[in-house]
């Protein structure tokens, strides 16, 4: 599957509120209740950029960043790692603010 987002040599970038929600997975479109999707939204090499309340269900990476022309690609926000309260089985989780591309 693909991103959600993608955000690439972009400065001077305010985002409120960004939701990606995902509830089945592959052609059948089967629902499913832990990883549907491995990756969701991918910042690379950005300059003054605040993101502030990311929000994703069923998604295994909420944030990776990469470096010049994507190399060295690393997940920064795991979902295990911010986990928010289950919606009927879906796994959620909420990163209140990311600010690693601020400077």
């Amino acid at each position: 599957m693909g991103l959600y987002q993608l955000i690439r040599n972009s400065k001077n970038l305010n985002i409120y509120s960004s939701g990606f929600w995902n509830f089945v997975s592959g052609y059948s479109r089967t629902f499913c209740s832990d990883d549907c999707q491995e990756n969701a939204v991918l910042y690379e090499s950005n300059s003054k950029m605040y993101v502030y309340g990311i929000a994703t269900m069923n998604s295994k990476n909420m944030v990776l960043e990469s470096g010049v022309n994507g190399n060295e690609t690393f997940a920064v926000g795991v979902r295990t790692d911010n986990s928010a309260a289950q919606h009927d089985s879906f796994q959620a989780a909420v990163i209140a603010a990311y600010l690693r591309q601020s400077a």
